[in-house]
């Protein structure tokens, strides 16, 4: 194997592996918990606050709760109100793609 195959086949392993990442990144987006995660960052923009209660309980709304995940429910929300599902996606794939 000369050089020219070993550049063109780590090349080929690259673009394989990105191709796996996207794939990664676009599967099993919409969940129930990203649908909580926007309202919840869209509700503490729009209140100034962060929320105690478990706002979305129909059972019982008045129950104590931490939202331990304010701040990404803030930065989540704020990428789909700027840029909609893809900006979401870009998101997901670079924070992945930092992982690895």
């Amino acid at each position: 194997m000369n050089n020219t195959d070993s550049h063109w086949s780590s090349r080929l392993c690259l673009a394989l592996f990105l191709a796996f990442l996207i794939l990664i990144c676009i599967m099993k987006t919409w969940t129930v918990d990203l649908w909580t995660h926007l309202a919840l960052g869209r509700w503490i923009l729009e209140h100034g606050a962060i929320p105690h209660t478990n706002l979305f309980s129909y059972t019982r709304p008045d129950h104590p709760w931490v939202t331990h995940a304010w701040l990404f429910q803030i930065i989540l929300f704020g990428l789909y109100k700027a840029f909609s599902f893809y900006g979401l996606l870009v998101y997901k794939t670079l924070t992945i793609s930092a992982i690895f």
